[in-house]
């Protein structure tokens, strides 16, 4: 990852630590993390506007999407209102729901968005 956004990326590291997902890939503008269960999350970042980034995940055997749109459904599925999706935000929300509601979204088809 280059280095505007080493910090930020070193934050997701951190946070990921404690579900058990480690980074499998590091290229300038994107980073990787997987976990043993088949869990993906992508940190990709603007290589000319910065600082600008996008957090996505993958459940096993499903596409890719936008985290902030997950956590959108859930607002709308758990009738709730969230913080604005900031890093931090993000990955409060998934490290706290990839056991719980995230789990189940991954074994169903994709929330309505």
């Amino acid at each position: 990852m280059i280095d505007d956004y080493k910090n930020y990326l070193s934050t997701i590291a951190i946070c990921l630590k404690k579900i058990n997902m480690f980074m499998t890939k590091n290229e300038d503008y994107c980073a990787e993390f997987t976990r043993e269960d088949g869990w993906k999350l992508f940190f990709e970042v603007e290589r000319y506007y910065r600082p600008l980034g996008e957090i996505s995940v993958q459940a096993p055997n499903k596409k890719k999407i936008a985290l902030h749109l997950l956590m959108n459904a859930y607002e709308r599925s758990e009738h709730v209102s969230l913080p604005p999706p900031s890093l931090i935000v993000q990955m409060y929300f998934f490290t706290a729901n990839i056991d719980g509601w995230l789990r189940d979204w991954g074994k169903k088809d994709t929330p309505q968005l």
